[in-house]
């Protein structure tokens, strides 16, 4: 028996005009770090370490950016504040919610001081 498998394309959501290399994604399901990151998008990088934190809109269908990271686009010449919720975790390899409801960061290293 075969399965034929088809996917379906579908365009970026967001864009780094240099790589950031991420490597976990993970939706937060709880409140523990506050209200006003619940059910929001944290993405794990192996450059630098940095975890990105992305805001859905209402119908959690898209990624909900303002300013100048409404377009979708991030470029070096633009303030990365607004996504940047953590730096110098190491080579950050997965990203999972414990069981008590806060945000683990799995390391391949250390970050730097």
């Amino acid at each position: 028996m075969w399965i034929s498998l088809v996917g379906k394309y579908s365009a970026p959501e967001f864009i780094w005009d240099k790589p950031v290399a991420p490597t976990a994604l993970v939706f937060l399901n709880s409140e523990k770090l506050g209200e006003q990151y619940a059910n929001d998008i944290f993405v794990g990088s192996a450059k630098k370490g940095t975890l990105f934190h992305f805001d859905l809109k209402s119908d959690r269908e898209s990624l909900d950016l303002t300013g100048d990271l409404e377009d979708l686009l991030y470029s070096k010449k633009e303030d990365s504040s607004s996504i940047v919720f953590g730096e110098n975790f190491g080579v950050v390899t997965d990203l999972k919610v414990g069981p008590d409801g806060y945000l683990y960061v799995v390391s391949a290293s250390r970050g730097t001081d």
